[in-house]
């Protein structure tokens, strides 16, 4: 486990790391991104910020989005000594980063708003998110799908995991206020289908679809998540997530929480409010398994006492209340 972009919020959410995903730009694209931003008034008195911010994107599109070192970005950008230069005594790597972030904000809120590629540098490293930004009002009904993610370990008894990281990252996405999120049934038509993402989300009536693979690579498990937008078929979003195959029961929910959080921290969403925090499910990788391979229908609580209230449907669906149930099923 490397310490790029590694999620900290929990034991299964550690095992889960966010790594570099394609190029989603062509160099021309980027290159004129780049340049709209040094040529505005926000940047052109600033030629340090003009230096990291090419740096900066320039490195990401052309190693993938790799990590940069501190010391690599103070020497080759900021013009510091090799021979002397101490990350730890000379903070001007985080100083001129905080400066090019609010100067980034204010240039996108203001003769850039419609700028049709975005580029952001989140806190806590250097490797800057490029996005696309939507046609006005084309994210005016803050909607989304939710497709079926392919299985691409070519194991079908990986199938059942598949579509249970779809079912999570639905309802993780339901629970954020403001976003209208379709039904699984509705999303689960698609499962398997190559139908143009535009009739899709034209059947559907969302604005974005988030679709996405599952690879298996020896011990890992590797994830590609992709949202797209409805209209033109435009990608907005792209990134790849990493976990440890022996322990997929406790590595599912964490995924989708990261996929969600990562889609959040992108400003991808449209016009959607924080999501709001749900119970959580078992840790027991053995009673997560069985609750993703159960039958649906043959499964449920056991009935309370006569005159009892049934149990809350946040709780009577975890796995570890779904465990035994699924044991005979």
């Amino acid at each position: 486990m490397t310490a790029r972009d590694v999620s900290p919020s929990s034991a299964a959410d550690d095992a889960v790391l966010r790594v570099p995903g394609r190029a989603v730009f062509a160099d021309a694209q980027v290159e004129d991104a780049v340049g709209r931003v040094e040529r505005s008034a926000t940047l052109r008195q600033s030629p340090q910020l003009r230096r990291l911010l090419r740096h900066l994107v320039l490195h990401a599109q052309r190693d993938g989005g790799h990590a940069l070192r501190e010391i690599a970005v103070g020497v080759e950008a900021l013009g510091r000594d090799p021979s002397s230069f101490d990350p730890k005594r000379d903070p001007i790597v985080r100083t001129e980063a905080r400066r090019l972030r609010a100067k980034l904000a204010a240039y996108y809120a203001g003769e850039g708003r419609n700028d049709p590629i975005v580029i952001e540098v989140p806190k806590g490293g250097y490797v800057p998110v490029l996005r696309a930004a939507p046609p006005p009002g084309a994210l005016g009904d803050a909607s989304i799908a939710v497709l079926p993610f392919a299985n691409f370990t070519g194991d079908a008894m990986r199938e059942p995991f598949c579509d249970a990281l779809t079912d999570e990252l639905i309802d993780a996405l339901a629970r954020m206020q403001g976003l209208r999120v379709v039904a699984r049934t509705s999303a689960f038509r698609y499962k398997d289908a190559r139908e143009d993402v535009r009739a899709i989300g034209a059947t559907l009536r969302v604005g974005t679809l988030l679709e996405g693979s599952v690879q298996v690579a020896g011990e890992r498990v590797r994830v590609l998540a992709q949202l797209v937008l409805c209209t033109d078929g435009r990608h907005l979003w792209s990134q790849a997530f990493e976990g440890a195959a022996a322990d997929l029961g406790l590595v599912q929910q964490a995924l989708a929480d990261e996929i969600v959080r990562s889609l959040e921290r992108a400003g991808v969403l449209p016009h959607a409010a924080p999501s709001v925090p749900a119970p959580r499910g078992t840790r027991d990788a053995e009673a997560r398994d069985r609750y993703d391979r159960a039958p649906r229908r043959n499964c449920r609580p056991a009935r309370p006492a006569s005159g009892a209230p049934w149990p809350s449907p946040s709780r009577a669906t975890t796995p570890r209340r779904w465990s035994a149930c699924c044991a005979k099923c």
